[in-house]
């Protein structure tokens, strides 16, 4: 089973890395290929609306700048600046009247002078500026053009100076409609279903706030902060994504791109989920493949592994009831090759050894015969010895080599003086020869028997 395990483990290691491999290849090259597809798409719903705005900016610089360029108008002004003249006034009101006839119907100009004050206007419905306007106007000194766009209003909203022998007398406000120019922003041309162009300006040094509609209403005015302002204009200009999240706390993708000449900054975005959704289904259907080429994987692993471990696991049990002795099984293998073969040698092998065991077995028996056979003839010869020996009338002793009495007859108990049992104790090491005198021990009969000297008709007296 462990061996099953590591093989299987093995193969579907081999086979995960090229996988894996590969998987990761085909995710970084084609989602960067649909990366790319997803900034084009935003790319080219920003061209159109980068246009209308440079349009724009540029026909109402040169509207407001036809206006400002008529030198009555600015001589009339100076005038009305130094004396306040009424007369001066009812010029000014005549030559916007006629500079009206150039423009649209629904435009109006108002004159202001330095302080702000309305001197005329071409509308008297619109007697004066927004006037977050006119702070603006005065910020700059009424030294330069500026715009202001009001989405409530539907207007562009202008201002320049008027000057008159280089100085400043005044300032004049052009407004006009910017309905086209919202709706332009307002289509979804381009957009998918959660896209939308928003149009941003500073609201401080770390904010940017929208000065155009957004798609979804009823959040407030959508803020984003410089930083991200900053670091998707940086993205953009790498040729890249810029990820965010939105006023909706959305996850999107986005292009940031500065307007010319302004403040502002155009933002082009759409949802993550619709802009990225060829990605993410490549991700899925990359996650799907690798999770059935897993499967498939485990389970090619595991018949191929079995093919390899259930002979091994074969030859181990049999290896295993041959070294407990059952040497009489054989193991049976399907499997050709060199399975095969290494079962025929393991059968082949365990038939030499129970052969070999037969005949040790065999051998065994016969030599138990034997030696049972030899071991009941020395008992025979031996109870022939002791019949013989208990029959003698002379005493028979046998000594070990310190005298001590191994075996004797009947007779040989009588003369020593002791029964049968009491003789096993007792030593001949004491003689004593025919004058009585003690025998040296080199001299006595057992030492002498055990040197190896025969002797006959010596007397000696115990």
């Amino acid at each position: 089973m462990k061996l099953n395990l590591k093989l299987i483990c093995v193969l579907l290691s081999i086979a995960a890395v090229p996988l894996a491999a590969c998987s990761f290849i085909a995710y970084k090259v084609v989602g960067d290929k649909l990366r790319a597809y997803a900034r084009d798409n935003l790319a080219l719903a920003a061209i159109p609306r980068q246009a209308r705005i440079n349009l724009e900016l540029e026909h109402n610089r040169q509207r407001l700048g036809l206006v400002a360029s008529r030198t009555a108008l600015r001589r009339h002004t100076a005038a009305f600046h130094d004396n306040a003249n009424e007369a001066d006034r009812q010029q000014i009101k005549r030559i916007i009247d006629d500079a009206m006839a150039a423009l649209e119907p629904d435009d109006a100009i108002v004159v202001l002078d330095l302080d702000g004050t309305v001197i005329t206007t071409s509308d008297s419905m619109r007697s004066s500026p927004d006037t977050d306007a006119t702070a603006t106007f005065e910020s700059h000194g009424i030294k330069q053009q500026t715009g202001q766009l009001n989405t409530q209003s539907g207007t562009w909203q202008l201002s320049g100076p008027l000057v008159h022998e280089g100085n400043s007398v005044g300032a004049i406000v052009l407004i006009c409609t910017a309905r086209s120019f919202l709706d332009a922003f307002e289509s979804r041309d381009g957009l998918g279903t959660t896209g939308e162009a928003l149009l941003l300006k500073p609201d401080g040094a770390d904010t940017y706030v929208c000065i155009t509609e957004p798609r979804q209403t009823g959040l407030g005015r959508p803020e984003f902060s410089a930083s991200t302002i900053e670091r998707l204009q940086i993205d953009t200009g790498a040729g890249d994504l810029g990820y965010a999240q939105d006023y909706r706390n959305q996850e999107v993708v986005s292009l940031v791109y500065s307007i010319p000449e302004t403040d502002w900054m155009l933002m082009v975005k759409s949802d993550t989920d619709e802009a990225m959704v060829d990605v993410i289904a490549m991700r899925n259907w990359l996650i799907q493949i690798a999770f059935i080429s897993v499967a498939a994987a485990i389970l090619l692993s595991t018949i191929f592994a079995g093919t390899i471990t259930r002979p091994i696991s074969k030859l181990t049990k049999f290896a295993e009831g041959v070294r407990s002795g059952q040497l009489y099984g054989r193991v049976e293998m399907d499997e050709t090759g060199e399975f095969a073969v290494l079962s025929e040698a393991f059968n082949e092998m365990t038939q030499s050894l129970e052969t070999a065991r037969n005949q040790l077995e065999r051998k065994v028996a016969e030599r138990t015969a034997e030696l049972d056979r030899s071991t009941e003839e020395l008992r025979q010869q031996r109870h022939i010895l002791e019949l013989i020996l208990n029959s003698m009338g002379d005493a028979v002793v046998v000594c070990d080599e310190n005298g001590s009495l191994l075996r004797h007859n009947p007779a040989a108990s009588a003369l020593v003086g002791v029964d049968q049992d009491q003789a096993r104790t007792v030593t001949l090491q004491r003689f004593l020869d025919a004058d009585k005198r003690p025998v040296p021990a080199d001299k006595m009969p057992m030492a002498r028997a055990i040197a190896g000297e025969s002797f006959d008709g010596e007397v000696f007296l115990m």
